[in-house]
């Protein structure tokens, strides 16, 4: 009768431990550019150890505010998430930090050229958002202003320039600005105060501020 009752107890010890432990799955061989997930193969194109057809993708340039965006030397303007979950970019320095900034621009990170230079000559551009104004420019003929809005850029034309007076494109429509007067153009107010050299200089000396309320 004893030996019955241990024998019992052992295949009851014996079920219990086949019930409760789930056998381990072997570790899969894969071959590159297939690596070991689980007990899967799959692609891992960015090393994060998540296999790529399953990971939540995520646009590199998506943005709901600047914040969202930080700058790549080599692919420009990226998703700060974006980044952390794609280490390994290329190297390269196509936009370095010195000439450039991030601006969230149609929920898009967009590369901005920092304002350095406030000379342009003609056939150069300008392009800046309302955090560098007020601002004074030197413009020769044949140069344009972009101005950064959230529905795009505003182009503005400086088509001819005299001592006396300028003459801005806007869309199809021309503006005169003579010497010592403003004009609200668009989004911008533009103050033209002269020309450098006085006189007979060909830089238009232009202060770009926002209309007063």
């Amino acid at each position: 009768m004893r030996k019955e009752i241990i024998l019992a107890l052992l295949i009851l010890t014996l079920v219990t431990v086949a019930c409760t432990t789930s056998p381990s799955l072997p570790t899969p061989t894969c071959q590159p550019p297939y690596k070991a997930l689980g007990s899967t193969c799959c692609l891992d194109n960015n090393n994060n150890n998540q296999c790529d057809d399953t990971e939540e993708k995520l646009d590199s340039k998506a943005c709901e505010t600047d914040a969202n965006c930080e700058l790549d030397q080599c692919l420009g303007c990226i998703n700060t998430e974006w980044g952390k979950a794609n280490p390994q970019r290329p190297d390269c320095a196509q936009f370095p930090s010195t000439q450039y900034e991030c601006k969230c621009i149609k929920n898009a990170c967009s590369e901005v050229q920092k304002l350095t230079e406030t000379k342009i000559s003609s056939g150069g551009k300008v392009r800046f958002d309302e955090s560098k104004l007020p601002l004074n420019l030197e413009m020769q003929k044949d140069t344009k202003i972009l101005f950064i809005t959230s529905e795009g850029d505003e182009v503005y034309s400086l088509d001819s320039l005299q001592e006396s007076q300028i003459m801005i494109f806007y869309g199809n429509d021309r503006f005169t600005i003579k010497k010592g007067t403003n004009e609200v153009i668009g989004p911008l107010n533009f103050v033209y105060t002269g020309v450098n050299p006085p006189n007979s200089g060909n830089f238009a000396m232009i202060k770009i501020t926002e209309p007063e309320a």
